[in-house]
């Protein structure tokens, strides 16, 4: 496998905002932006995510509060010298998901997240990436069969949960593998009845040309979260889980919502989070 350095790779130039800017005006900015991570202030850099917005606003801090009360100061850093396996080791080392890259000279290049470094790794081991699909489809990743059999998709009714039903159908189409559209009964119900979400994911599946015997629906019992990591044992097995950036009822103003953030903490398996806007393809999302 081929081990670029960080020089080597399209890193995205690193999104500033000004260290009086609130909890708020940076989430705003973050979805505004397609990131999942900002700047904050000048010399000394601070670093932002949007785990430690989500982290905050659950713990209680206003919205309203200055983001460098949330900001990581000194954050992980690596040389665009370092190759990509040393900054993927630095970051699974230190469970830090996002690192800051510098030029020889302190001058920032851009900030590296962990599944961006992922997406990477898979092109430089000559696994092909995304790629465009006819009519504006989501691109879908071509020979992973060996890889993928069973993907379990988090259906709830929500504009951002369809995305991910449709990204995961016309993968599992390309990959000759199981969808599994999973609901959580309960918590995700809020008058969304079963029979149609069941009606709605055969629909795309016949709209996508996946065989009904490659694509169904399950409802279980219990929280988000806690349901799709379920789905991982038997009996589906699910070796690949997607979900949509939020779902209904979470808040306009993260870049993710509570299950799709739970789960980038606690999925077993790979995890894709498909923005509301997946029928473009998967975007980079940090998780």
């Amino acid at each position: 496998m081929r081990n670029p350095t960080l020089e080597e790779l399209p890193l995205r130039p690193p999104v500033r905002v000004p260290s009086s800017a609130t909890v708020r005006e940076v989430a705003g900015t973050m979805e505004d932006l397609h990131v999942s991570c900002v700047l904050v202030g000048s010399a000394p850099t601070s670093l932002v995510t949007e785990y430690d917005l989500a982290g905050a606003l659950a713990a209680g801090l206003d919205a309203g509060a200055i983001v460098t009360q949330v900001a990581t100061r000194q954050p992980l850093w690596a040389s665009t010298g370092s190759t990509l396996v040393d900054a993927v080791g630095m970051m699974t080392g230190t469970g830090v998901r996002h690192l800051l890259v510098l030029s020889p000279d302190g001058t920032e290049r851009g900030v590296l997240s962990l599944t961006e470094a992922t997406r990477a790794l898979l092109g430089a081991a000559g696994a092909p990436l995304p790629s465009e699909s006819p009519a504006g489809a989501p691109p879908v990743l071509e020979g992973v069969a060996p890889v993928v059999r069973t993907i379990a998709v988090g259906v709830d009714g929500s504009t951002d949960a369809e995305a991910a039903l449709h990204w995961a159908i016309l993968l599992g189409r390309q990959a000759g593998a199981a969808v599994v559209a999973v609901h959580a009964l309960g918590l995700l119900e809020h008058g969304v009845g079963s029979d149609s979400l069941e009606s709605s994911v055969r629909r795309a599946a016949a709209a996508h040309g996946l065989s009904a015997d490659h694509a169904r629906y399950v409802a279980d019992h219990g929280d988000p979260c806690s349901v799709l990591c379920r789905a991982v044992g038997p009996p589906m097995d699910a070796d690949l889980l997607v979900v949509g950036s939020r779902g209904r009822g979470a808040h306009a103003g993260l870049l993710l919502g509570s299950t799709s953030h739970a789960l980038a903490e606690r999925s077993p398996v790979p995890l894709v989070i498909v923005p509301v806007d997946g029928r473009r393809g998967p975007r980079a999302t940090s998780g």
